[in-house]
């Protein structure tokens, strides 16, 4: 069995819980989105189809048919082990599981054949502290400002009224410009010093990748650098511009990011942290970090 096709199964009993009340609010489908994006494998073809999953209620006979889909999924010991692990990293996705989360796991898993009804009880239980969890990280930084798709937005706008030229750019390309430049930010302030090797550097991949003129690539940064926004919740800011990429442009932005981080003849330790945590937000696996990791540390080896 395909790994994907296990979380895909998981998504959509989650769905099914999560539509219990029949009500999800935007700010429940936002963390729920992150915390389901941490499920292995999945392809942006099953994304696309868990987004919709929560975009409205579903029917009692589409809930029956998800549940039963996944109880003939988890029939080996080896696939229960492979759902354990995908439920403790959706959990996991702030970094924290404590052993209460990891015992209604094993009882999700262990009920869910044989008393489907029950198991989907646990799975409310089981999403209640890790969706807390998600809205405080969010919203944290910006907790007392806006919701974080409120600042980003708020973002776009300063740069339309900057008279920079980039009122023809569409509403969804100025979006992803932005989310980039908020993890560009994370990067190159990750080790407390902004380099001007940095910023050029930054500013030469924006003119060359988003064909943006120099005034304006400079404007993009000089807005992405400000405290406010670089500290806006990565993983969400990561899950948008999955969405809005392909798989050639998030590698060619994980290049870009290690470029920024040796360009001052040294990879820092916690340069190397947040943009391992970026890749793994970006669901870039670890080859293609090993790969760049590598390239970086022999050009910081052939500068010394």
């Amino acid at each position: 069995m395909h790994e994907s096709s296990l979380s895909l199964a998981l998504a959509k009993v989650v769905a099914v819980a999560a539509w219990a009340d029949n009500k999800v609010t935007p700010e429940e489908r936002d963390c729920l989105m992150d915390l389901l994006y941490q499920l292995p494998g999945l392809a942006l073809p099953d994304w696309r189809k868990i987004q919709k999953l929560l975009d409205q209620p579903i029917s009692a006979s589409w809930r029956t048919r998800y549940v039963n889909d996944l109880v003939s999924l988890v029939d080996t010991d080896k696939v229960k082990r492979s759902a354990l692990y995908a439920l403790e990293r959706m959990v996991q996705a702030d970094g924290i599981i404590v052993e209460s989360e990891r015992r209604l796991i094993r009882e999700f898993v262990d009920k869910v054949g044989a008393f489907p009804a029950d198991s989907v009880t646990l799975l409310l239980q089981l999403l209640e502290e890790p969706m807390q969890r998600r809205e405080r990280a969010a919203n944290n930084t910006e907790r007392e400002l806006a919701p974080v798709d409120d600042v980003i937005s708020g973002r776009v706008d300063d740069w339309l009224v900057g008279g920079i030229g980039l009122e023809k750019r569409s509403p969804r390309e100025l979006r992803r410009l932005c989310l980039a430049g908020i993890l560009l930010a994370r990067v190159i302030h990750s080790d407390d010093v902004i380099d001007e090797r940095e910023l050029s550097i930054s500013i030469d991949f924006l003119i060359e990748q988003w064909h943006l003129k120099r005034e304006q690539a400079e404007f993009v940064m000089i807005v992405s650098l400000s405290d406010s926004i670089c500290e806006i919740d990565s993983l969400r800011v990561s899950r948008w511009l999955f969405e809005e990429t392909t798989l050639r442009e998030r590698r060619r932005f994980l290049e870009l990011l290690f470029e920024v981080a040796i360009c001052d003849g040294e990879l820092a330790e916690r340069e190397t942290d947040e943009i391992m945590q970026i890749c793994a937000n970006l669901r870039l696996d670890h080859l293609d970090f090993q790969r760049y990791f590598e390239g970086a540390c022999e050009r910081v080896g052939e500068a010394v």
